[in-house]
C-alpha cells in the first residue's frame, strides 16, 4: 500500500464520517438541490442576467454568469432549508434515523470519491502525483476514473449538462 492509497483511504473515511453525521436525506436533498439549481440557473441565466444589466448596470459580458450565479444560489438556499427541516423530522424517528445515518455514510463515500476523482483529474493535468506514485497505488486508477465515468453517465442521461458545460467552456 502506497502513501497515495493511505491518502485516498483517509479522504474516503472522512466522507464516510461526514456522510453519517449529515445523514442520507440531507445529502440527497443537497445533490438534488445542486442538480435542480444548475438546471434552473441555466434556464434563467439570460433573463436574470438581463434584469441585472438593467437594474444594476452589470456589463453585458458578465450578466449571464451573474444571472446563473444568483438563481443557483437562491435554489441552493431553498433546498438547504427544506433538507434541514426534513432531516430534523427524520432524526426523531429512531429506526429511520439509524438507517438515515448508515445510508448517509455510504453516500458520503461516493461523494468523497467524486470530489477526490475531480481533484486527481486536475492534478494529473500538471503531472501530479508523479507517474511512479500513481503506478504504485492500488486505488488511484479506480478513483481517478470515477468522475469522468460519472460525468459521462450524467451527460448521457441529461444532455443539458453537456450543453451547459460546453457553454461555460466557450465563455458563455
Amino acid at each position: 500500500m502506497s502513501w497515495l492509497d493511505i491518502v485516498i483511504f483517509l479522504v474516503l473515511g472522512i466522507g464516510l464520517l461526514v456522510g453519517a453525521k449529515r445523514g442520507f436525506v440531507r445529502q440527497v436533498f443537497g445533490l438534488v438541490g445542486l442538480l435542480i439549481a444548475i438546471a434552473l440557473g441555466y434556464s434563467f441565466m439570460e433573463g436574470v442576467g438581463g434584469w441585472l444589466e438593467n437594474k444594476v448596470g452589470l456589463p453585458v459580458e458578465y450578466s449571464p454568469l451573474a444571472g446563473f450565479g444568483l438563481v443557483f444560489l437562491g435554489a441552493q438556499l431553498f433546498f438547504m432549508i427544506i433538507s434541514r427541516g426534513v432531516d430534523r423530522f427524520i432524526r426523531n424517528i429512531v429506526f429511520i434515523g439509524t438507517i438515515n445515518r448508515i445510508l448517509g455514510g455510504a453516500f458520503g463515500v461516493v461523494t468523497a470519491c467524486l470530489a477526490l476523482s475531480l481533484v486527481l483529474y486536475v492534478l494529473a493535468s500538471v503531472g501530479l502525483p508523479p507517474s511512479e506514485v500513481r503506478g504504485d497505488s492500488a486505488l488511484y486508477e479506480v478513483v481517478y476514473q470515477f468522475f469522468p465515468q460519472t460525468w459521462s453517465l450524467a451527460t448521457a442521461q441529461f444532455p443539458e449538462l453537456a450543453e451547459l458545460s460546453e457553454r461555460f467552456n466557450t465563455g458563455l
